[in-house]
């Protein structure tokens, strides 16, 4: 039994989206589908010469796109899955995010460099805390349109 002071929380941004998510799913007579995934690998860009190898500028933050998991379709205003069997979902809507491109932006939020971004997680205070991006998703569901900026790598 040695976990003394050990303890771990559930973000109310978690909890909020079960409960909308269950209760959409209701009214529509379908399954709750959980969250939605980016479809991705990604690399942290913490090493200064991998970000200048990749073109990106001092001041400039993202994540690198290691691999794009198979079947997933990935557009830069980007339709979220949680499974490649769906198919009720539009493709394509503006262009594709492709290995070796890097994300800077979630829905206007920078992604930092290890992979981290700043959020409000409490209306209540202007303190912002710095989290794993995949938190941006926590407000979308599947099917929702995720505006995603990236930039491609630099020319060979």
């Amino acid at each position: 039994n040695n976990v003394d002071n050990c303890g771990e929380i559930v973000p109310t941004t978690v909890i909020q989206h079960f409960l909308q998510g269950t209760k959409l799913a209701k009214e529509k007579g379908l399954k709750y589908e959980g969250f939605p995934s980016l479809g991705i690998h990604f690399q942290k860009l913490e090493n200064p010469l991998l970000r200048k190898s990749l073109g990106m500028v001092q001041g400039e933050s993202g994540i690198l796109v290691r691999q794009v998991k198979p079947q997933t379709q990935l557009t830069l205003v980007y339709v979220l899955t949680a499974s490649p069997k769906i198919d009720r979902i539009p493709k394509f809507l503006l262009g594709d995010l492709k290995e070796e491109d890097v994300i800077t932006e979630i829905d206007g939020t920078k992604v930092g460099n290890n992979g981290t971004c700043s959020v409000l997680l409490n209306p209540r205070s202007d303190h912002h805390y710095r989290t794993l991006f995949t938190i941006l998703l926590h407000a979308h569901f599947v099917g929702d349109i995720l505006h995603v900026k990236a930039r491609p790598p630099p020319p060979p």
